[in-house]
């Protein structure tokens, strides 16, 4: 029977449950109809059959059967294809089934999770020290896409990516585009593509009005999109919001609120980390990528605790296992419902934990303090002026001590006596 006239058949109840039918046109390649035992229903499905190569004297392989595509999903001409690809892999004297293996472990090499996963194991053997934040980045940013083989996003696909905007600020995200322009040319660094998918890529920039008015706005906090300082009255209702000391987003807001430290590093904050009267943060959980050197002045002592949490951390989650740094811990996350309800109980609706680092620095620059010395005190980087980094070789420590008790004491003058903080152990 030709395999273009399938139609015609039926599996009545005298015929056999399964018929295979050749096609006359190409070698090996049947039409299987089957009935299902479950409904009666007939189902038909393109498949190639073929039997393995053996030695002489050795027992007869039974035949092989690849399915190709059922019929209602694959046209004829598509079917033959298929088995005039697999008929010329045998003609070449291999396994069409080790074929079909290897090809398939190729696609997997090609997903864009694994691949992002071998873009992080490239990170380690060099030695970038951000790589968790850098993996966990681009696995946010392309969470839609990373059961998807790399080549199955277009050009069009990354562009709308990276062109997104931080509704918030109104602006791309910079720092994040920066990571998938590497995380890319990693790819294509391996051929895993051919061409870079953003190569010659540029975005509108605003004209020199456009930033102009963006500034004055922000600087008349219209439409603010940088944060801002907060006054010592918000200061008193912070700390006072942040009493529960059994609460360690509370005892993680004053730590904030003492040393101006980014949450995301003082969440990862551990006991062990306590030398003396410094606290050092390793060159892997900074921003910059190196050490960040912080004075522990009273009030942060109290805030930090004395007795080690059974995860080794200072400011434990407090709802169990959510996300895995590159230490293998626990660490407090889901920052969006902690900071609303935070916020309701201080009574500041837009508070941004980011402005506790912009108040200690505007104060402290208020009072005159060289800015150099703020800088070293909230590890922060200069700039686009790299002079400081490059030839700057004193060592800043004894200006972070004196900033960092001098910050303390106005924020005991603020709260209204000295800071009562009870250590939970």
């Amino acid at each position: 029977m030709n395999i273009a006239q399938w139609r015609t058949l039926t599996l009545g109840a005298d015929n056999p449950a399964e018929t295979m039918i050749k096609d006359p046109q190409t070698r090996r390649l049947f039409l299987r109809l089957r009935r299902r035992a479950r409904d009666g229903e007939v189902s038909a499905t393109f498949v190639f059959r073929f039997r393995p190569k053996h030695e002489a004297g050795s027992k007869r392989p039974a035949p092989v059967t690849i399915t190709l595509g059922p019929r209602s999903e694959t046209t004829l001409k598509q079917a033959r294809n298929k088995a005039a690809a697999l008929n010329s892999t045998i003609d070449e004297g291999l396994d069409p089934r080790m074929v079909r293996m290897d090809a398939a472990d190729a696609a997997r090499e090609r997903v864009l999770e694994k691949l992002i996963d071998d873009y992080y194991i490239d990170m380690t053997e060099r030695g970038v020290v951000n790589r968790d934040s850098i993996r966990g980045t681009l696995r946010k940013r392309l969470a839609c896409w990373l059961k998807l083989d790399i080549d199955q996003m277009t050009r069009s696909d990354w562009t709308r990516e990276v062109a997104k905007v931080n509704p918030r600020t109104g602006r791309v995200y910079k720092d994040a585009n920066q990571r998938i322009n590497r995380f890319l040319s990693f790819v294509v660094s391996r051929d895993h593509l051919q061409v870079h998918p953003l190569a010659a890529l540029r975005h509108q920039r605003r004209t020199r009005a456009q930033e102009m008015e963006a500034k004055a706005q922000r600087s008349a906090g219209i439409g603010g999109t940088s944060g801002r300082a907060l006054s010592d009255g918000e200061l008193r209702r912070v700390w006072q919001a942040a009493s529960d000391t059994g609460n360690p987003y509370h005892r993680l807001t004053r730590a904030q609120l003492l040393t101006g430290c980014r949450r995301g590093e003082l969440a990862q904050l551990r006991h062990e980390w306590v030398e003396g009267d410094w606290l050092v943060f390793p060159a892997e959980v900074t921003k910059q990528g190196r050490p960040h050197y912080v004075y522990i002045t009273a009030p942060f002592r109290a805030a930090l605790g004395h007795e080690p949490t059974p995860s080794g951390l200072v400011f434990p989650s407090a709802r169990g296992p959510r996300v895995q740094t590159h230490l293998s811990e626990v660490v407090m996350s889901g920052w969006g419902p902690l900071q609303k309800r935070f916020n309701e109980q201080c009574g500041i609706a837009d508070l941004r934990s980011h402005w506790f680092r912009k108040t200690v620095a505007t104060r402290l620059l208020e009072r005159g303090e060289q800015r150099q010395a703020v800088r070293a005190l909230l590890g922060q980087k200069t700039g686009t002026d790299r002079l400081d980094d490059a030839y700057d070789l004193r060592d800043w420590r004894d200006e972070q001590e004196r900033l960092a008790k001098v910050w303390a004491a106005h924020i005991t003058s603020v709260t209204d006596g000295p800071v009562r903080l009870e250590v939970v152990a």
